[in-house]
């Protein structure tokens, strides 16, 4: 298991479209970081009463709220990590040399969920720059309980678990399409087409069905993005989240046992 966790590691810090993504997305939100707080967007804070987005901690949480680029970034590293790892044959030649399809399964899929979690928690980061620059942490006053360093922390930990509950739905599609084309186009057309649709038809349906949906890896993330966050909510998010990987999990090792390698 350690040594395909080694090789998995290795491909993706010698993936060039791995590297190319990470540092477009890297100069593109330390760019952002400082346009966010021209005093265009500042008025717009004040007047949508969000200038805890001004504060690091705020601005951190508000550049999580952005789950399209997460998903976006899940999207191409199915693509170019577990997809890919099929058509170039390795997933075929590391089941032939004798490793069980078990091992190639999560190893692979660790390897995909550390690099997209460490790409979205620097875009998280890196976009909060200016803030953290300009007017710091954050205040009690200012960003409430995130201005404590535990329960901040707590946040984002909860928030990397919900972001991978939706991660492994996107890789378990890499390894059923086996093409990083396919993969990457049929986890696109579901964020863009899927979310708009989500986002036109919550506010119509049924407070009941709301509940239910907010408990899915489609908005468990929104339960922890906010000022008066506390431990319940981190603990209850990460704890649901992990629920939603172990069964999306068993989901894709299920198939991939039973999937005819060619």
């Amino acid at each position: 298991m350690f040594s395909l966790l080694r090789s998995e590691c290795y491909q993706v810090k010698k993936s060039f479209a791995v590297r190319i993504t990470v540092v477009v997305l890297t100069v593109a939100s330390f760019i952002m970081s400082f346009e966010m707080l021209s005093s265009d967007y500042a008025e717009f804070y004040e007047m949508e009463g969000m200038t805890e987005k001004l504060y690091g901690a705020g601005s951190v949480m508000g550049t999580m709220s952005d789950s399209a680029m997460g998903l976006l970034i899940a999207s191409l590293f199915s693509g170019f990590l577990i997809s890919a790892a099929f058509e170039n044959r390795i997933v075929q030649e590391a089941v032939s040399y004798g490793k069980t399809r078990e091992k190639v399964f999560f190893a692979k899929m660790l390897a995909y969920l550390a690099a997209s979690t460490l790409t979205i928690v620097l875009y998280w980061f890196v976009g909060s720059i200016g803030a953290f620059m300009k007017n710091g942490f954050g205040t009690e006053d200012t960003v409430g309980s995130l201005c404590h360093v535990d329960i901040f922390l707590g946040m984002l930990a909860a928030e990397i678990l919900a972001y991978c509950s939706l991660y492994v739905i996107c890789g378990v599609v890499g390894f059923i399409c086996k093409r990083s084309g396919v993969t990457i186009g049929i986890c696109l057309i579901a964020i863009l087409v899927g979310g708009n649709l989500l986002a036109m038809l919550m506010s119509s349906l049924p407070e009941n069905v709301q509940n239910i949906i907010s408990y899915t890896p489609l908005q468990l993330n929104q339960h922890v993005l906010k000022t008066d966050v506390n431990w319940n909510d981190i603990i209850s998010t990460g704890l649901i989240s992990l629920l939603w990987i172990a069964a999306v999990c068993g989901i894709g090792i299920y198939h991939f046992k039973r999937d005819e390698l060619k």
